[in-house]
């Protein structure tokens, strides 16, 4: 597998040492106990700013289900990127009282975090994969979120044959 990152260092804001209090306390309520992905992630978007944290699902709220593509970090990333087209599209699992604006922020905050989540722990072959996919949701703006379900299962099962 062609890896992304072979320096193998962390993102700042995802970092194994936390530099703040508040960054610590972040990592001790994610390491509290095993977390499904989308909560793991709604964590994380909580802890980026209070306004966030508002309009945000509690990690204990988030819904369980998740996109398996092989590995926690892989498919934290693709929930990320999932997440962030779903607040584009105004159907956020994690941050459904956002408003328009608030929503295409976090949208963004979403995307560009599961790219950095794939690019540490996927391949370039996962990036091409997510950024057809991306592609071709995106250009479906007429077709329900659930109408698109499919799409997303091809995308992932395609990412997770490439594990192992």
């Amino acid at each position: 597998m062609t890896t992304m990152g072979d320096d193998d260092q962390q993102h700042p804001h995802w970092s194994d040492q936390p530099s703040t209090a508040a960054e610590r306390a972040a990592g001790e309520r994610e390491a509290e106990r095993p977390r499904s992905p989308l909560a793991t992630l709604a964590t994380r978007m909580a802890d980026v700013s209070p306004a966030w944290a508002a309009v945000t699902l509690a990690a204990d709220d988030a819904p369980d289900g998740s996109i398996d593509v092989g590995s926690r970090d892989r498919t934290i990333g693709v929930e990320s990127i999932r997440e962030g087209w779903l607040l584009h599209r105004g159907a956020s699992r994690l941050a459904a009282a956002a408003s328009p604006d608030l929503s295409l922020l976090v949208g963004d905050w979403c995307y560009a975090a599961g790219l950095c989540e794939i690019t540490d722990h996927g391949s370039l072959d996962d990036v091409a994969t997510l950024a057809r996919l991306v592609a071709d949701v995106s250009a479906r703006a007429g077709e329900s979120v659930d109408a698109l379900d499919d799409r997303w299962s091809d995308a992932t099962a395609e990412m997770a044959s490439r594990v192992g």
